[in-house]
């Protein structure tokens, strides 16, 4: 089991747009729909009584954009019915806004039911690439559907395609702020961030842009070259000469390069000014860096925020309530089911932090609907099904992922494979491959000591469970591993552990 990654960076949301109409990001491409300032009751009320007179797709659109404004979908319902049952006649911007208005708030982008479990996943979003597809029939120049079609070519592991439909949206609007940002996604995701480098910086509009600057500045460092424009960027930031919302991600961007050259007093201030009127992409950010940051305490009205899915799901499991961590893993998977980080932050908690197998197996099978080429996803897999006493099938998943791996899964998937021998009751294999596993972990200098710890932990467990006579020295080995990573997950299995030890007092 590979630990959720310790890094991160701010890279830029990529969801179905029928998530985005009302969010500053995506406004400049919803020119047309264009949303009020910000009505008051009454002008809804005069919007419902034009609407009621006039059943045309102007009035249509006018009321949902007010309601969507003011929060009040209930006004607005049938005239949001009235555009999507008027397919033909009203633009695909149109008909974001009306679905926008029909979905449930706080409803991740994809249904659980309708997306783990098999070939049904697949149908579902193939039957959505149909309804795609139809479209961009009718309007081979409409952007959003081109970007649309791309992801659902990402949920289904389809890069190519992805990156081709990509690339047409990118052709009609070079310079759209969100089809940019959407593409250095999708080409990050592929392992391509010179690419996504590439579409970011042919782009004039990145030079004054923050939301731009701010995937510039986090695709940069994994293409592993400076950002071009770090000096203005933090001017932006410091100047104020955009709202705080525009500038929220750049910032946590900027404090996240501050952080890692060691400027941990000028991190956190950057940082609580990207948290003054923050996107829950900040804020998730700040999250993360509050782990080594701790005076940065992102506030509870930050991490509230509507699709902050993953900033509370970090939250939880820093403070060890799995089972609320779980939770909001579901819905950050779902609401980016293209992300190995999502899948493995889900399987993690799930198996190591709420103890749940059969979870974390499905949260690494939706993981790997898009990424099955992923080494890591594989193992957290293996590593559930091996819990669940389903050896073949464990067995079988690591040697996918044997076969996909780099030097850098070795150890997680020699660990693996010891819990596995172990439990197919192969004593000297599985302690061979535990310890091989725990000597790869210590020969590299990023090694998580979380996982250090665990794997002694495992280790040890599966010792005292066989009765194996150098259980005693792994038991020590494992409580001086644990000493060095005390998080709420080491400490739940170690107190686990020493239960166990007490349980068996002879083979400790």
């Amino acid at each position: 089991m590979r630990p959720h990654p310790r890094d991160r960076d701010v890279l830029p949301r990529w969801r179905r747009l029928q998530t985005l109409p009302t969010s500053p990001e995506i406004r400049p491409l919803l020119s047309e729909t264009q949303l009020p300032a910000k009505p008051s009751t009454e002008e809804l009320d005069e919007k419902v009584a034009d609407w009621a007179q006039n059943r045309a797709a102007a009035f249509a659109v006018d009321l949902v954009g007010s309601a969507l404004v003011l929060a009040e979908p209930e006004a607005a319902i049938d005239a949001a019915r009235f555009l999507l049952a008027e397919s033909s006649s009203t633009t695909s911007s149109q008909r974001l806004l009306a679905e926008a208005l029909l979905r449930s708030p706080d409803q991740p982008t994809l249904d659980l039911d309708a997306y783990v479990g098999g070939s049904q996943d697949r149908q579902a979003v193939q039957d959505r690439l149909r309804r795609v597809r139809a479209a961009l029939k009718q309007d081979p120049r409409d952007v959003l559907a081109w970007l649309d079609l791309a992801l659902a070519y990402t949920y289904l592991g389809l890069g190519q395609k992805a990156s081709r439909a990509i690339e047409v949206a990118l052709a009609l609007q070079p310079d759209s702020r969100v089809g940019l940002r959407s593409a250095s996604r999708l080409f990050v995701h592929l392992g391509e961030p010179d690419r996504a480098l590439n579409a970011l910086r042919r782009s004039k509009r990145t030079q004054s842009d923050p939301w731009l600057q701010a995937a510039e500045v986090a695709v940069s460092r994994l293409a592993g070259v400076p950002p071009k424009h770090a000096r203005r960027s933090r001017f932006e930031v410091t100047a104020r000469s955009h709202r705080p919302l525009d500038t929220a991600e750049l910032a946590a961007a900027v404090a996240t390069a501050e952080l890692r050259s060691g400027k941990s007093r000028s991190a956190a201030q950057v940082f609580r000014k990207g948290l003054e009127d923050p996107t829950e992409n900040a804020v998730a950010q700040a999250e993360w860096a509050s782990r080594a940051l701790p005076g940065l305490i992102v506030p509870d009205h930050a991490l509230n925020l509507e699709l902050g899915y993953e900033a509370r799901a970090r939250h939880y499991a820093a403070f060890g309530e799995w089972d609320k961590a779980v939770s909001d893993a579901w819905r950050w998977l779902l609401d980016e089911p293209f992300s190995t980080a999502a899948a493995l932050f889900g399987s993690y908690v799930a198996s190591i932090g709420a103890d749940d197998p059969q979870e974390a197996e499905r949260m690494a099978r939706v993981g790997t609907l898009s990424n099955p080429r992923d080494a890591a996803l594989r193992n957290n897999l293996a590593f559930s099904l091996v819990l669940q006493g389903r050896l073949q099938e464990a067995e079988q998943e690591l040697r996918v992922a044997r076969d996909l791996q780099t030097a850098r899964h070795e150890p997680g998937l020699t660990a693996t494979a010891g819990l596995l021998a172990y439990r197919q009751g192969d004593l000297a294999r599985g302690r061979q491959l535990y310890l091989r596993a725990i000597e790869l972990g210590g020969e590299s200098p990023t090694t998580d000591p979380r996982w250090l710890a665990l794997v002694w932990i495992f280790h040890a467990r599966e010792q005292l469970l066989a009765g194996a006579p150098e259980s005693h020295a792994s038991l020590a080995a494992a409580r001086d591993a644990a000493a060095k990573a005390r998080t709420p997950e080491v400490e739940l299995w170690l107190q686990r552990l020493n239960d166990l030890a007490a349980a068996h007092p002879a083979g400790a």
